[in-house]
C-alpha cells in the first residue's frame, strides 16, 4: 500500500475506505469521530502517510474541519504531523504499551475504590443499561469497542475527577490504535468483567471492584501484548 492509498473495509458508505461526511453537525466534530473510528478499525494504518487534502477528499469536506479533527487526534496521541508532509497513525512498540497500561493501572484501581463509595443510583442505572447494550451489539467490534469506554467512563466519573477521566480517555485510544493493526480474534468475555465490576459496585464493595478491574486490564494488557508485530515482539508486560 502507498502513501496515497486508504486501507478499505469495515465502514459503509465509504469513499476510499472513510464515511463521508453529511451536514448535519459540526463538521470538525463529525470529521474528528469518523477518523478516530477508522483508525480504531485499522481503515487508517498505523504508520501509513496520509495528506490532508487526500483525507478531506475521502470524507467529501474541506481540509480546514480535517485539519482541526487532526490536531485533536494529535492531542490525543494518535496521529502525529510531519511537517509540509502529512499525518501519520502512530505506531505502538511493546514499550509504549507498558507505559499507557502502567498508566492505566496507578490510576484507575485507586479511582475505581473512591467511585464506588461515591457511586449514584443513576450511574449505576447507566452502567446497567450499557450491559444490556453490550449484549445486543453481537460481534460489532467498534460498537463494543465504544460500550467498553462507556462502561468505565461512566464508573471513574464517580470518582469525581474530571482530569483523570479525560486522562484514561487519551490512554484507551492509544492503545486502541494498537489494536487496530490487528484482526485477531479476541475470545476473552470482557463483558464478563464488566458484570463482575457492576456487582461489586451494586454491592459496595470498592476493594472488590477494585481487584476486578485490576483483572480486567491485565487480562486486556496480556491479550494485546501478545499480538503479532510489535517492535520488540519478546518483551512481555508484566505488573
Amino acid at each position: 500500500m502507498d502513501d496515497n492509498q486508504l486501507k478499505t473495509g469495515a465502514t459503509t458508505e465509504v469513499h476510499g475506505g472513510l464515511i463521508r461526511l453529511g451536514a448535519r453537525r459540526s463538521l470538525r466534530r463529525e470529521a474528528t469521530e469518523v477518523l478516530r473510528r477508522s483508525i480504531v478499525l485499522g481503515d487508517l494504518v498505523p504508520g501509513t502517510l496520509y495528506s490532508v487534502a487526500q483525507l478531506a477528499d475521502s470524507l467529501g469536506t474541506s481540509r480546514t474541519p480535517v485539519r482541526e479533527a487532526l490536531l485533536e487526534l494529535a492531542s490525543r496521541g494518535m496521529v502525529q504531523f510531519e511537517q509540509n508532509r502529512g499525518v501519520r497513525v502512530v505506531p505502538t512498540s511493546i514499550d509504549d504499551l507498558r507505559d499507557m497500561f502502567e498508566v492505566r493501572f496507578l490510576l484507575e484501581i485507586p479511582a475505581t475504590r473512591r467511585a464506588v463509595m461515591n457511586a449514584s443510583e443513576e450511574a449505576v442505572a447507566e452502567m446497567t443499561e450499557i450491559l444490556e447494550q453490550e449484549a445486543r451489539a453481537g460481534n460489532d467490534k467498534y460498537r463494543l469497542q465504544e460500550l467498553d469506554r462507556a462502561f468505565h467512563r461512566t464508573l471513574l466519573m464517580q470518582a469525581g475527577n474530571q482530569t483523570l477521566v479525560e486522562l484514561v480517555d487519551r490512554l484507551r485510544d492509544m492503545v486502541l490504535v494498537r489494536q487496530a493493526s490487528h484482526d485477531t480474534d479476541i475470545t476473552h468475555d470482557f463483558s464478563a468483567d464488566h458484570r463482575a465490576i457492576l456487582a461489586c459496585v451494586r454491592a459496595g464493595d470498592a476493594d472488590g471492584a477494585a481487584a476486578a478491574v485490576r483483572r480486567h486490564l491485565e487480562v486486556a494488557a496480556t491479550i494485546i501484548s501478545a499480538m503479532p508485530g510489535f517492535v520488540d515482539s519478546t518483551s512481555e508486560i508484566g505488573f
